[in-house]
């Protein structure tokens, strides 16, 4: 019975600091304590020495701040999440409040990146397709016109895409004024004049139907 005191009081030794070290683990609601910690405490309690309840020890306090590290980072990845997705349903409301048909925006576009298209009422074939990169946060706004053909352009056709391009333009500092105005901040890396380069030819199939079928009922 002798012999068994001290080894009971160093038990009771070691769970105190297992437990002080888990105290700094951040666990929200009713969380449990994650396996990999729970079966490292024990280990602790239990070590056949004191060097090696120290080796342990260290480590749990290792993996406690490894946790708490990994939780803050996605925490904070979440947050960035979701400021993208409450940006992309913004952006929707400003195109559609400066009068602007706008195919519906998935929540994602500015988490994974994609592309979106809308237009204005009249534009016919004509549409602005804003492109997405998340990684390096930048959207690119181009102008694309429908057709079933690819041919080169005629000279009519050139100076009509040119006169869609330009009318695309004078509306782009309204645009970014009204983001700003909602806590969007953008910083213009680059602007082509209308012409400098031909409007892109895509196929109607890759502007969502329901964009299309509200220009033609506006055509109507």
């Amino acid at each position: 019975r002798a012999l068994q005191a001290p080894q009971a009081a160093r038990s009771m030794d070691r769970r105190a600091t297992a437990e002080r070290i888990l105290g700094r683990l951040t666990i929200l609601g009713e969380e449990s304590l994650p396996p990999e910690l729970d079966a490292l405490m024990r280990k602790l309690i239990e070590a056949e020495s004191d060097e090696r309840a120290e080796m342990l020890a260290l480590e749990l306090r290792a993996q406690v701040q490894r946790y708490n590290d990994a939780r803050v980072q996605a925490e904070g990845e979440t947050a960035e999440n979701r400021r993208r997705e409450m940006a992309g349903i913004l952006v929707a409301e400003v195109l559609s409040d400066l009068g602007y048909e706008v195919e519906p925006i998935a929540e994602t576009l500015f988490v994974s990146g994609g592309v979106a298209h809308f237009q204005r009422a009249g534009w016919g074939d004509y549409y602005i397709r804003m492109r997405v990169d998340p990684q390096t946060r930048n959207a690119n706004f181009n102008m694309v016109r429908t057709a079933m053909a690819t041919a080169p352009p005629d000279v009519a056709q050139r100076k009509r895409d040119e006169e869609m391009e330009a009318t695309w333009c004078t509306g782009i500092p309204k645009l970014l004024a009204e983001l700003a105005a909602r806590g969007i901040e953008t910083h213009k890396l680059r602007e082509l004049d209308a012409g400098a380069v031909p409007v892109q030819v895509v196929a109607p199939g890759t502007i969502a139907a329901s964009l299309r079928q509200e220009k033609k009922k506006a055509a109507a």
